[in-house]
């Protein structure tokens, strides 16, 4: 039987052979053409050649595989690893080359084959190593050790999976921005490629790392990717980003989420991106409880008086009945939120050494949020009780919502104004809305939409019945088809309820049909900026009739101006041509790139007959759309020219203001949290510190709070650094300023002795100037608005800035929109139009200061004093000063400063930058000369310091 089985397995083994055999005669292809662009040594596939004995000798690095046709592992070794690794090595000097034993038996001999497969490995000529048949990483390792490189395994085979995003440049295709982002199994986000993104055109990679639960771990900042190869080892990368220069060599540039020990998903703590967070153990804690002893919060509900609120609070929540999550920041600051079981906030508590700052949100019974209780609102109102919408207190510091039966909101107030009231349609668009002003003239706001739910029309109607928002929406609930429940489309439903006071603003869509006649509004090409317009505008506002706003409530005459909007095939506006308030036209041209960059911006501005101004912009970008330069030219004069740089993170690290020698050039510079630490120039420095001050006494910050702001005029007189160090409470509010001139405590210019209510109103500050006390101020509050300003500073000494005045005592009173309406201080009255923008500054005794014209979107028209006479007009981004002189054109605003018109010099104006620091305060202006204008120095709140020292 045994002798029957082994002539069995010989007859089997012999009959697979021949199959082998005859597979390889009949064309199994045992030599693999190489893929176009390969770089191969010629004698790369050696069959039944003139046999030569130098192969080893073809390049630096040379693998000779030997090889037969009946050799099934040949076969894979030669197609399923070393064609891939020719392709891996196709950069360097290597060789492989193919040896058949059957056609060239002599060579093999030559070389010592005893079995198959075989390969020999040669550098330089001389053999380093010979093997058999190897894993292709074992392969590929013995090559990079002769080539002396480090072998950078490839990327695990989960990131095998990825999305490839490409971000075209150019209607051809020709230049893209291409992102892969690689995932795993379960889809789960692993790593983001951006090729080519950096200005230098370098790869940016970014990486996320899950822990064995499959959380979110670790979120690595961007970082370069250093090799060109196809494989990623992510602890090499790790590793890369660790010591790359682009985060300063930053041992953890990465945040860290850490997790509860029995919670899948609860973060416990979260430590930002940088080595000293993580070394003095700085993160953003989370704790979670249950209220109770520990944790109390008091108990609101509303209930109702008819339609009238009545917040009643009855004790305290029972114990263990709302989730508390407490979270300490970087500082160890406290605050605390409490919700309840549907996931609703019911209160959130800041913490201030031992005083609790309580905010309270009160919702019905169908989960509509309806009244907010403020800290201030909460100390107000006391222990238990019950108070309605009308107390004091209720109408002064709270929020309150009303909602109707399908859960519009009906009726809003916010703290300090009265209720401003919403009428709804059928279709739940807003159609009218009143304010205080406006209830109190008896007048509402009315929107028109036509069929596609698109504003229309939007004037001020006046009801002289007085009816009430509910009469009214009674009225509109009605209708069964009320999208136009009423024959004149200008005032809401029929008869004589409403009359159209003032018209505010016309919308036009989809055609140029409603424009006047004339054609002063029709699209003209703009040289070099735009030749043509699109036809198709279906769906695009085409045309705007706005009214100018005259008197307090609209307008008194039917005075508008018009707007035309032109697009481009791809709905951007190219062209808005309007006529303005001379009576001419303005128009404002627009070209772009294919990705939708502004490339220049062209504004002409008519103002009579014979005269019109232009203004025109450009701008050029890098490959990733990254502003590089722009250039301002009033009238075709001097060239306003700013140039930017950026790092490799995208942050921008310098501005260039002008060309040439006179340049100014201001660098940036950022910690690895992206905070601003230094902006550097020609004319002024400035530092910022957060966690790393250097003054004895300062506190340093690890949540964003600034502790010293250092600074540098420089006049070139002996410059010296000043620095302000500030404090904080566990409310990140402001405590105290103190000033260090170089080095030395010298409060020249501090504000101190800040104290504040619940709300965060100031109540008290000191400041000084030149070292002098110049004012010692003391703030009271009607609710949260400012109704009194006492100042015990009786004197004017140099550098004050808020005078006292004629009495110590300030009163303020203000409008039922919460718009301050006097001023006893300065003796001024206050007058504003329906969109609350200042309209009338007059004296107590009714003489004009100022009168502010806007039109019915906000955009000021001009100013002008008592007579009419003097004043300023604006026309887009200029201005021109009117007098009795006429009107001249004054200067152009730009992006990083204006062009000042009429400037005696050889071409007619002058470029003026500015310079501004973190918060976007002019530190100083410099002309295109290099020429310092004008310095600038603040206090903390804002103030500009009163010195004699600077151009000011």
């Amino acid at each position: 039987m045994n002798g029957i089985r082994i002539i069995l397995i010989s007859l089997l083994i012999t009959f697979f052979f021949f199959l082998e055999v005859r597979g390889n005669q009949a064309g199994f292809p045992t030599r693999g053409e190489p893929d176009e662009g390969m770089i191969l040594c010629e004698n790369n596939n050696l069959n039944d050649e003139t046999p030569t004995y130098d192969y080893h000798l073809q390049n630096d690095v040379v693998v000779l595989v030997f090889k037969a046709v009946w050799c099934g592992q040949c076969r894979m070794l030669e197609l399923t690893i070393l064609k891939e690794l020719e392709l891996y090595f196709q950069e360097d000097p290597v060789s492989f080359i193919y040896i058949d034993i059957d056609s060239l038996p002599e060579v093999a001999e030559f070389y010592e084959v005893t079995s198959l497969p075989f390969m020999a490995f040669y550098k330089n000529g001389e053999l380093k190593e010979s093997t058999g048949l190897k894993p292709k990483e074992a392969v590929r390792q013995i090559i990079l050790e002769l080539l002396q490189k480090t072998y950078i395994p490839p990327l695990a085979p989960v990131l095998e999976n990825y999305t490839l995003t490409r971000d075209y440049q150019y209607m051809s295709g020709s230049q893209y921005l291409e992102t892969m982002q690689y995932v795993d199994g379960l889809g789960r986000e692993l790593l983001t490629l951006t090729k080519g993104i950096t200005p230098g055109k370098r790869d940016l990679v970014s990486l996320i790392e899950y822990d064995n639960l499959g959380r979110k771990y670790r979120t690595w900042l961007p970082g370069m990717l250093t090799t060109t190869r196809e494989g990623i080892h992510l602890d090499s990368l790790k590793n890369s980003m660790i010591s790359s220069e682009l985060h300063g060599r930053d041992a953890n540039p990465y945040l860290e989420i850490r997790y509860e020990p029995f919670s899948m998903e609860r973060e416990s703590k979260v430590y930002n991106a940088g080595e000293s967070w993580y070394s003095h153990d700085k993160a953003i804690v989370t704790e979670r409880y249950l209220n109770g002893i520990s944790y109390t919060c008091p108990f609101y509900h509303l209930t109702f008086s008819g339609s009238t609120y009545v917040i009643n609070r009855n004790g305290d929540y029972p114990a263990r009945e709302l989730f508390v999550t407490k979270t300490l920041d970087e500082d160890g600051n406290i605050s605390l939120e409490f919700t309840d079981k549907m996931g609703q906030l019911v209160m959130t508590r800041g913490v201030n050494g031992e005083k609790s700052y309580d905010t309270y949100y009160i919702y019905d019974n169908i989960g509509n949020l309806c009244v907010v209780l403020p800290p201030k609102a909460t100390l107000a109102l006391g222990t238990n009780g019950s108070w309605n919408e009308a107390d004091f207190n209720v109408r002064g510091l709270c929020y309150l919502y009303k909602y109707d039966s399908r859960n519009r909101c009906v009726a809003k107030k916010l703290p300090g104004i009265d209720w401003v009231l919403n009428v709804y349609d059928c279709m739940d668009r807003i159609v009218m809305t009143q304010d205080g002003n406006l209830r109190k003239e008896r007048k509402w706001f009315y929107y028109v939409y036509d069929g596609l739910d698109r504003l229309i029309k939007q004037n001020i109607v006046s009801n002289t019945s007085n009816l009430s928002r509910d009469s009214i929406q009674s009225l509109y609930d009605r209708w069964l088809d009320n999208t136009f429940p009423t024959l004149d489309v200008d005032k809401p439903l029929q008869g004589s309820i409403f009359t159209v006071y003032a018209k505010l603003q016309e919308i036009g869509y989809d055609s140029y049909d409603g424009l006047s006649s004339g054609g002063e509004l029709a699209f003209q090409p703009v040289s070099n900026i735009v030749l043509a317009k699109e036809m198709q505008v279906k769906g695009l506002v085409t045309r705007v009739k706005l009214y100018v706003l005259d008197d307090k409530l609209g307008t008194a005459t039917p005075n508008h101006l018009e707007k035309a909007y032109y697009y481009d095939d791809k709905a951007r506006v190219v062209q808005v041509v309007a006529r303005n308030k001379y009576g001419r036209v303005s128009r404002e041209s627009y070209k772009y790139d294919f990705k939708g960059n502004i490339l220049a911006r062209h504004e002409y501005h008519e103002t009579s007959s014979s005269r019109g101004d232009s203004l025109l912009v450009t701008f050029t970008y890098d490959h990733a759309s990254r502003l590089k330069s722009s250039t301002a030219r009033l009238n075709g004069g001097l060239p306003a020219i700013t140039t930017y740089s950026y790092d490799d993170l995208g942050q921008m690290i310098m501005k260039k203001f002008g060309n040439g020698a006179n340049a100014i050039n201001q660098t940036m510079k950022y910690n690895i949290r992206g905070w601003l630490e230094k902006l550097s120039s020609e004319v002024f420095e400035m530092q910022l510190r957060y966690n790393t001050p250097l003054l004895a006494g300062t506190k340093a910050s690890y949540s964003g709070n600034i502790t010293e702001w250092e600074w540098v005029q420089k006049t070139g007189q002996a410059d010296r650094a000043n620095t302000y160090t500030f404090s904080y409470d566990s409310l990140y509010r402001l405590n105290e300023t103190r000033q260090y001139i170089a080095g030395i405590l010298n409060d020249q210019y501090v504000e101190k002795g800040i104290q504040y209510d619940e709300n965060g109103n100031i109540l008290t500050m000191q400041r000084t100037a030149n070292g002098i006390l110049v004012d010692d101020l003391l703030y009271v509050y009607e609710g949260n608005r400012l109704t009194s300003l006492k100042e015990s500073i009786r004197t004017s000494p140099a550098g004050d800035i808020y005078l006292p005045g004629s009495t110590p005592n300030g009163t303020f009173s203000y409008d039922e929109n919460g718009n301050m309406i006097s001023d006893s201080r300065n003796a001024l009255k206050l007058e504003y139009n329906c969109l609350n923008l200042l309209r009338d500054v007059k004296t107590t005794s009714g003489v004009l200061k100022a009168r502010y014209r806007h039109l019915a979107d906000g955009t000021k028209l001009d100013v002008r004093d008592n007579n009419e006479v003097n004043g300023f007009d604006y026309l887009g981004s200029l201005t021109y000063k009117k007098s009795s002189m006429g009107l001249q054109l004054e200067s152009a605003s730009f992006g990083e400063g204006e062009i000042q018109a009429n400037v005696s010099n050889s071409v007619g104006n002058e470029v003026n930058y500015f310079l501004t620091d973190h918060l976007g305060s002019v530190r100083v202006i410099v002309d295109g000369n290099g020429v310092v204008k004008e310095r600038n120095d603040y206090y903390s709140f804002g103030a500009r310091h009163s010195r004699g020292d600077y151009p000011q």
